[in-house]
């Protein structure tokens, strides 16, 4: 991640799945699933049940920055860690008790991920000659929660669009199948899909966005502070994470004579 924003944005896509109108976290109460919406601190007006996320971003190095570098490619790592405080509220214990259930389980499920690797089949058609696009009718983006692509140890790159497919080495999965653009040896192919666990939309993890570890620094019970009938549990959730700072990795000299005796 490049900066603070995009890790707000991601917590909150952890503690509840985002929609069109704002991010919700399915709980189960009383045989049926609640959809309880969490907010940024005081955005909106309340309404019960919800979830409220305050964020105390600190701008403290936790250690000395590191250098990633390679093909066309320099980042200045730097790594932080930071506390988000969660704030649930409900009409009753019980349902108060289900929302942060809901919440420490999916924290879980962004980290105990399983996951398991597909190899070339006979099932990989050519579908384009001239561009090299390969089709497999088995995957699709209902039953395959694929999270990485790779030949050789090179990795492709996820496009979200047929159109994307233009570039070389990029992949895209629908609910038709998997097409794949690439001039390497589709026979060594290598499919990284998840079993178990949960995946940002994107088809991304926890980790590669940067969120290294998250924890639960305390819980406490706040329903006596409030004044009227409402339960009240807050939650330290403590996060360690990276930003990337793109540096310029200079010009890529070409057509240079090399003498040799």
């Amino acid at each position: 991640m490049k900066n603070d924003n995009e890790l707000i944005y991601y917590m909150r896509q952890i503690i509840g799945d985002e929609k069109e109108n704002g991010f919700f976290t399915p709980v189960l109460y009383n045989d049926e699933i609640v959809n309880v919406p969490n907010f940024l601190f005081k955005d909106g007006p309340s309404e019960y049940p919800e979830i409220r996320i305050s964020p105390f971003l600190s701008k403290k190095l936790k250690s000395h920055p590191i250098r990633v570098r390679g093909s066309n490619l320099d980042i200045k790592r730097e790594f932080y860690d930071t506390v988000f405080q969660v704030d649930i509220y409900a009409t009753n214990v019980v349902l108060a008790n289900n929302i942060e259930h809901a919440i420490n389980n999916r924290l879980d499920l962004f980290y105990d991920i399983d996951t398991i690797i597909y190899g070339y089949d006979k099932h990989f058609k050519i579908i384009d000659e001239e561009k090299n696009i390969y089709y497999h009718n088995k995957y699709n983006d209902k039953d395959f929660r694929i999270i990485d692509v790779y030949i050789r140890n090179f990795y492709l790159k996820r496009v979200f669009d047929k159109d994307g497919l233009n570039q070389k080495n990029t992949y895209y999965i629908d609910e038709t199948g998997l097409y794949i653009n690439t001039m390497l040896n589709i026979k060594m192919i290598q499919i990284n899909a998840v079993l178990n666990g949960l995946i940002f939309p994107d088809g991304e993890t926890a980790h590669r966005k940067g969120i290294i570890k998250t924890r639960i620094l305390s819980r406490r019970n706040l329903s006596d502070l409030e004044n009227n009938d409402v339960e009240r549990i807050s939650m330290d959730i403590g996060i360690f994470y990276r930003l990337d700072r793109d540096r310029f990795a200079g010009p890529i000299a070409t057509d240079i004579m090399i003498d040799s005796d």
